[in-house]
């Protein structure tokens, strides 16, 4: 039989990690992250991950599974996501996959590049380099090494030097073998898409909760651990605009208000990359779930 899963993708802050949950208790359902902060478990309130309750009630696999000190990748993440999916598959559960990192998901769905795991130096090395060179002077040198480079994009000029130091072979190269999928399945993609106007008043009404709920004591803990500044836990937004106003460089309202507007800057650049590179099969503009669940019936039961 066809592995059959659930995709449910959208910007922080637009219902997803209820609408799993709700999908799960009516499908038979185990829910398993794709969001790359969520796997960090010192930032449970900053992540938004689900509550301890909601954890509790319905099995959630990959949240909060490793310290700051892990820094994740795509390839990495999609390694255990599948584990996991065949094991919920095994069990005749429904794996049900939930995230906005979009590149996690795509890489489930669609496959991964053929391109091998890089080190962390080597990808450390490249982009220091790209600040010392300035990126004119740093394209000079790439299209020595890889005269097919093109672009002009400085996060895809990282990437195309990263891959020719750590591989000997270009970018291009590996492009052209295409993608290989780690798991053959057959998945129904939901793609939450608010207005913009309701979105943005879901992450500042968000952001407020989880100031009051102990964010402060949240980074006050995870300072307390002295991690480098470029992993990827000292990265999620709040992080370091109440970094800022725990050493009185800032005022509280100006941390919040700060953190609100990253939030707002990040869903929206969410948005346009579930838009250009995800294909969904479901676009919610809000969740009607009396009909969206007739439609994950007939998925399932075809």
């Amino acid at each position: 039989m066809t592995k059959k899963g659930i995709v449910v993708v959208g910007p922080t802050a637009s219902g997803k990690s209820q609408l799993a949950i709700d999908i799960a208790l009516s499908f038979n359902g185990e829910i398993v992250n794709a969001d790359s902060l969520q796997l960090y478990k010192e930032l449970r309130l900053l992540t938004s991950r689900p509550s301890v309750e909601d954890e509790i009630s319905i099995p959630h696999h990959l949240y909060g599974e490793f310290d700051g000190n892990y820094n994740s990748t795509a390839f990495k993440w999609l390694k255990i996501a599948v584990e996991k999916v065949n094991t919920i598959i095994d069990k005749t559960k429904i794996p049900i996959i939930v995230g906005g990192t979009g590149l996690y998901v795509k890489t489930l769905v669609d496959g991964i590049s053929n391109i091998p795991e890089l080190p962390f130096e080597v990808k450390e090395k490249a982009r220091n380099l790209f600040i010392e060179l300035g990126q004119e002077n740093f394209l000079a040198m790439l299209k020595k090494k890889d005269e097919s480079f093109k672009a002009t994009d400085p996060q895809r000029m990282i990437r195309a030097w990263e891959v020719i130091e750590g591989t000997g072979k270009s970018l291009t190269y590996w492009q052209s073998l295409g993608l290989r999928k780690e798991i053959e399945a057959d998945w129904l993609v939901i793609y939450i898409n608010p207005p913009r106007p309701v979105l943005y008043e879901q992450c500042e009404a968000r952001f407020d909760l989880i100031m009051e709920n102990g964010a402060i004591d949240e980074v006050k803990a995870l300072l307390e651990m002295s991690l480098e500044p470029s992993l990827s836990v000292m990265k999620a937004i709040g992080v370091r605009e109440i970094t800022d106003y725990l050493r009185g460089l800032i005022s509280l309202e100006s941390a919040t208000n700060l953190s609100k507007q990253a939030t707002k800057n990040y869903a929206k650049r969410q948005v346009t990359w579930f838009t250009h590179q995800i294909n969904p099969n479901i676009i919610l503009p809000k969740v009607d779930f009396e009909d969206l669940s007739c439609k994950i019936k007939d998925f399932l039961n075809n």
